[in-house]
C-alpha cells in the first residue's frame, strides 16, 4: 500500500505523489524539515504550511483531496494535544496499548503534540467511533488531551525530522483488512451505550452523555465559555426568560457550532437546555449545523471570545491542525492549469513561455487580439446566425501583479495592423491639412476614407463609427491598460460604450440620429475586440449593473495576488516559436488584404506631401470573409452544455445556468479562430481544437461564477419576489421552504434587524408569498 503525499499545506489540494516505506524515509532526511520546524516553534505561525504532508486515513481517487474523493485505507491518526512531554507520553501508551496495534509515532511540529497512527478496529466502521475507544483505553490522563472530532477521510499530517520520530513500522504500508466506512459516527463510548431514537428516526446521544465533559477550544473548556456566554446576556441569573429559551438556544447552537467542528453531538452533550425537552433540542441542534456551513465566527460572538480571553491569535494559539488549514484559493485554478490539454501553435507558444498563474489569463489575453487577426473568418452557430471572433477580455488583479504582461504580445501579434495603421494615419494628417488651408470659396478635397484597426481607448464617438464603417466589417482592435481609463473614455465621447460593447459582442448595428450634433449620420455595423487591463475595484465600479447583460458578454481572467510572490519569470520566445508567430501572422494578413505591406513606415516622415499618393500604397482593400464548416464541434458543445445544466438544477444555481450559454458562444468562436492556427484543419486537429475548446469553457465559466456568481443568483432570487425591502428580502431567501415564526426571528437578529417578525409575516401573506400551516409554523408558496 502506498499513501497520498502532499509537498507542502499551502499545496496540499492535489496529490504530489504516493509514497512507499523508501520514499517516507527518504522525505524524512530532507534538512528543510528541521529549518521549518525551528522557525515554526520561534513564532513564524505561517512556516508550518511549508511542511510536507501526508494522508494516513484516507487514499484520493483521481489525486484531488476532497472528502468525497477518499477512500479508507485501514489506518485511524489519533493526536494527542497540549502534551509538554511528548516522549514520556510515547512511553505511557505503550504501556495501554493492549490489542491497539500501533504503527507510527512522532512528536507534532510545535514540539507540544504527539501523533499516533494505529490500525482500525474491527468493533467500529467510523474513524470517530475507532478515535473515541482507542482513547478511552490509553488514557493519556495528564500528559494531554486526546482529539476526539475528526473532520474526514482527507484529513493530512505534517512530517517532522527523522529524528523526532518515535516508531515507524513498515507495516504502515502493508495492505490489512479495512473496517472503516466512513469518517463520521455515533461517538458512543463503547457500542453496547445504544442512544435514543429521535422523532425524525436519527439516534440521539444518551441524555447524560459526558463523553465531551472535558472538550476545549484553544485550550479553554467549552463549559467555561458557555456559563461566561449566558451571563453576557442574562448577568442576574445566567438562564434566558420564560418564552426566550427557545430563541436564545437556536442563537448559542449558531455561535458554538464553529468551535465545536459544528457537530450536533457536541453541542447536544454541552449547551444548558434550559427545560427544554432533549429531543427538541437535538431536533435544533441537527437542524442547524445540517444548514449553517458557515466557518467563520459572526462579529458579536468573535468580540465576546476576544473580550473574555477565549480567543488567540496564530502566533498565540497552540499547533493548528492540518485540516483547519485555510484551503488554497487558487486550488481550483491550479487544477485547471493541471487539466490544461495540447494546445493548437501560437496558443502553445504564448502559454509555454507564461508562469503558472499567467498561463491562464494569457489565453484570455489572447482572445480579443487574435480575434482581429482572424476577423476575415466567420461560422454558422447552432442559433442559425452568422458568427464572427468577436471578444472581450477583461484580465484583472491587484496593482503591480504583473498584468502588463499583455503589451508585449498586442505589440508583437499587431505589428503589421499598426504598420498599416501608421500609413493611414499619415494620408489622413495630409487631408485635414488641406482642409485647413483651403480658402471658403473653395472646394473641399475628397475624403481619403482611411483605414484604422487599432483605436486608443479614448476618441471620439463619430470618429470611432466613421472608421468602423472604412473597415468594412473587419474588427477594430483597443487595448485599454486600465478600466477607469476605458470608463472615462465612456464619459468623454458622448455615446454609451457599454451598449456599443454589447453590440459589438453580437456584431450588431449602431447610429446616430441624423438630426445629432456629431459628424456621423447613420448606422454602422460593429466589429470590435476589445482588451482591458485592471484591479478589482476598478471592475466592480464599471460594472455596477449586472443585469444588463453586459457582463454575460464578457470574459473575465483574474491573475490572482502576486504579492509577496517571487519575481513571474517568462520564458523567452525561442527562434522557433517566433517562425510559427510569424506563420500565423503572414497567413491572416494575406487572407485580409488582398496585398501585402511592402513599404518601410520609416520613409513616411521623408517623402512630400504632393508626392504621397504616388509613392505610398495607403490604400488596403480587404478580401470578402470566408466562411468556415464548423458543424463538427456543435455536438461536443451540446454535450458541455447539458452537462453544467444538470449542475445548475443540482445547486439551485442560475448563474450557471445562463454564464454557461455565453461561454459556449465563447468557446465556438474560439474554435472558429483555431481555424487560422492550422495550415489545413483535418481530424487530428479538430481533436486538439475539440479538447482546448471544452478545457477553455470550463475556464470561462469558472470565473464567471467566481467574480459574478453569488451576486447575479442573489439578483435572480430577489427578482422572484415583491420588492418588499432590502432586508425583508434577504430574510425571505434565507428561510427554508417552511420556516416557523422563531427561524425567522433568529435570522433578523444575523442581519442586525430591528423588524418584528410578525410585520414581516403579515407582509409576506399579503402579497402572496407563504401560507400558514399551523400556529407559529408557515410556507412559502412557489411560483407556477
Amino acid at each position: 500500500m502506498k499513501l497520498d503525499y502532499y509537498k507542502s499545506g499551502k499545496s496540499s489540494g492535489k496529490r504530489t505523489a504516493e509514497l512507499d516505506y523508501a520514499g517516507l524515509l527518504k522525505v524524512l532526511e530532507e534538512p528543510r524539515l528541521r529549518t521549518i520546524c525551528d522557525a515554526f516553534r520561534g513564532g513564524d505561525a505561517e512556516a508550518k504550511k511549508n511542511l510536507p504532508c501526508i494522508a494516513y486515513m484516507g487514499r484520493s481517487k483521481t489525486g484531488q483531496r476532497k472528502a468525497d474523493l477518499m477512500e479508507p485505507t485501514g489506518l485511524v491518526m489519533l493526536d494527542i494535544d497540549h502534551c509538554e512531554k511528548p516522549r514520556e507520553c510515547f512511553e505511557h501508551v505503550k504501556e495501554h496499548l493492549g490489542d491497539l496495534q500501533l504503527l507510527a509515532a512522532h512528536i507534532t511540529p510545535s514540539g507540544k503534540g504527539l501523533r499516533l497512527v494505529l490500525r482500525n478496529l474491527s468493533d467500529y466502521e467510523t474513524i470517530t467511533d475507532n478515535i473515541v475507544a482507542m482513547a478511552k483505553q490509553i488514557e493519556v490522563g495528564d500528559f494531554g488531551e486526546v482529539d476526539t472530532v475528526c473532520k474526514d477521510l482527507s484529513r493530512i499530517s505534517f512530517l517532522v525530522p527523522k529524528d523526532e520520530w518515535l516508531l515507524l513500522s513498515e507495516e504502515l504500508f502493508t495492505d490489512a483488512e479495512i473496517y472503516v466506512k466512513e469518517a463520521g459516527g455515533s461517538i458512543a463510548a463503547d457500542p453496547s451505550e445504544k442512544g435514543v431514537k429521535a422523532k425524525d428516526g436519527e439516534t440521539m446521544p444518551p441524555e447524560d452523555c459526558h463523553d465531551y465533559d472535558g472538550y476545549r477550544y484553544n485550550g479553554f473548556l467549552v463549559t467555561d465559555i458557555i456559563a461566561a456566554y449566558c451571563l453576557k446576556y442574562w448577568p442576574k441569573t445566567g438562564q434566558p426568560e420564560v418564552g426566550k429559551r427557545h430563541m436564545f438556544y437556536n442563537q448559542m447552537i449558531l455561535d458554538f457550532r464553529n468551535i465545536t467542528d459544528n457537530d450536533p453531538r457536541i453541542l447536544h452533550a454541552l449547551l444548558p437546555r434550559f427545560g427544554n425537552s432533549a429531543e427538541e433540542t437535538w431536533g435544533q441542534c441537527k437542524s442547524i449545523c445540517s444548514r449553517n456551513t458557515k466557518t467563520r465566527h459572526s462579529k458579536e460572538f468573535y468580540f465576546f471570545l476576544k473580550d473574555n480571553g477565549f480567543y488567540k491569535s496564530p502566533t498565540e494559539a497552540e499547533e493548528v491542525e492540518s485540516e483547519e488549514i485555510e484551503e488554497d484559493p487558487y486550488a481550483e485554478v491550479r487544477e485547471l492549469i493541471q487539466r490544461m490539454p495540447k494546445l493548437p501553435p501560437v496558443f502553445r507558444e504564448y502559454v509555454n513561455s507564461a508562469p503558472e498563474f499567467f498561463k491562464i489569463p494569457m489565453v484570455f489575453a489572447l482572445l480579443p487580439i487574435m480575434g482581429t487577426l482572424t476577423s476575415y473568418l466567420s461560422a454558422i452557430y447552432a442559433d442559425g446566425e452568422l458568427h464572427t471572433t468577436s471578444f472581450i477580455s477583461i484580465i484583472y488583479a491587484p496593482p503591480s501583479s504583473g498584468k502588463s504582461f499583455v503589451k508585449r504580445v498586442v505589440d508583437r501579434l499587431l505589428a503589421d495592423i499598426k504598420a498599416r495603421d501608421m500609413v493611414s494615419a499619415a494620408r489622413e494628417m495630409i487631408f485635414m491639412n488641406v482642409v485647413n488651408r483651403k480658402g471658403s470659396n473653395e472646394k473641399s478635397p475628397e475624403d481619403p476614407k482611411v483605414t484604422m484597426r487599432n483605436m486608443p481607448p479614448i476618441n471620439s464617438l463619430p470618429e470611432l463609427l466613421i472608421k468602423m464603417r472604412n473597415n468594412q466589417g473587419y474588427h477594430m482592435f483597443t487595448y485599454c491598460e486600465e478600466m477607469d481609463t476605458w470608463n472615462k473614455g465612456s464619459k468623454a465621447q458622448g455615446g454609451d460604450k457599454n451598449d456599443m460593447f454589447r453590440i459589438a459582442w453580437d456584431n450588431g448595428t449602431y447610429g446616430q440620429a441624423y438630426k445629432s450634433t456629431g459628424t456621423f449620420k447613420g448606422e454602422v455595423d460593429l466589429y470590435w475586440n476589445v482588451l482591458i487591463t485592471g484591479t478589482i475595484n476598478q471592475v466592480h465600479r464599471y460594472f455596477k449593473d449586472i443585469e444588463n447583460g453586459l457582463i454575460t458578454r464578457c470574459s473575465f481572467s483574474d491573475l490572482g495576488d502576486q504579492r509577496f510572490a517571487d519575481m513571474p519569470i517568462f520564458k523567452r520566445l525561442s527562434e522557433r516559436d517566433l517562425q510559427v508567430i510569424d506563420r500565423f501572422m503572414k497567413r491572416c494578413d494575406e487572407n485580409t488584404y488582398t496585398a501585402p505591406l511592402n513599404f518601410d513606415t520609416n520613409r513616411l516622415y521623408d517623402i512630400k506631401e504632393e508626392d504621397f499618393d504616388q509613392e505610398v500604397p495607403w490604400k488596403y482593400e480587404f478580401r470578402p470573409r470566408q466562411i468556415c464548416d464548423l458543424n463538427w464541434i456543435i455536438p461536443s458543445l451540446q454535450k458541455w452544455l447539458t452537462a453544467q445544466n444538470k449542475d445548475a438544477k443540482a445547486g439551485v444555481n442560475d448563474a450557471c445556468d445562463v454564464f454557461r450559454r455565453r461561454c459556449a458562444v465563447r468557446g465556438f468562436r474560439l474554435a472558429l479562430m483555431c481555424y487560422a492556427l492550422y495550415p489545413k484543419v483535418g481530424v487530428r486537429e479538430q481533436m486538439v481544437i475539440r479538447d482546448f475548446v471544452l478545457w477553455f469553457m470550463d475556464c470561462d465559466l469558472y470565473n464567471m461564477l467566481k467574480l459574478w456568481g453569488t451576486k447575479f443568483n442573489q439578483m435572480m432570487n430577489e427578482s422572484e419576489t415583491p420588492k418588499v425591502s432590502k432586508y425583508h428580502n434577504n430574510y425571505f431567501v434565507e428561510l427554508e421552504d417552511e420556516f416557523t415564526t422563531q427561524d425567522l426571528a433568529m435570522i433578523i437578529h444575523k442581519y442586525g434587524g430591528i423588524t418584528k417578525p410578525v410585520m414581516a409575516i403579515h407582509l409576506w401573506k399579503k402579497t402572496g408569498l407563504i401560507e400558514k400551516l399551523s400556529k407559529g409554523r408557515y410556507r412559502k408558496i412557489k411560483k407556477k
